[in-house]
């Protein structure tokens, strides 16, 4: 079975695979190069005993922390897509939904509060 690479042009058209870093020649003057995934994880492999973290602790569970705290601080789904970057919302509820407010007291008093006022309205045009 021949392996798909997904490719990319870069805005100087060069084209890479999709996990390779830009090519310094990309690059504009001062620039850094993109960080990937395993030298994010190396990097905290290294310093997690000195700063005192569990020995399974990955990158991965900050970028959870940051989702949940996103989304304590009210943000809605499409905001907390765009920041963890996720392709589609359903990748990010399906992950995070535990995490979302409940909204159905919300609803109920958005609802009571239109009829009550499409209420009061057809009692005015009655009274008249």
């Amino acid at each position: 079975m021949l392996s798909r690479t997904n490719h990319r042009a870069h805005a100087c058209g060069h084209k890479t695979t999709r996990r390779a870093t830009q090519p310094a020649a990309c690059r504009t003057a001062g620039e850094q190069p993109q960080v990937g995934p395993g030298q994010i994880e190396r990097a905290v492999r290294d310093v997690r005993v000195a700063v005192g973290l569990q020995a399974g602790f990955r990158f991965h569970e900050l970028r959870h922390f940051y989702a949940s705290l996103l989304i304590a601080s009210g943000a809605n789904v499409k905001l907390v897509q765009a920041r963890l970057r996720h392709a589609s919302a359903t990748t990010t509820v399906n992950t995070y939904a535990h995490l979302f407010p409940d909204t159905d007291e919300a609803t109920r008093s958005a609802i009571g509060a239109a009829i009550a006022k499409r209420v009061a309205s057809v009692q005015i045009a009655r009274a008249d």
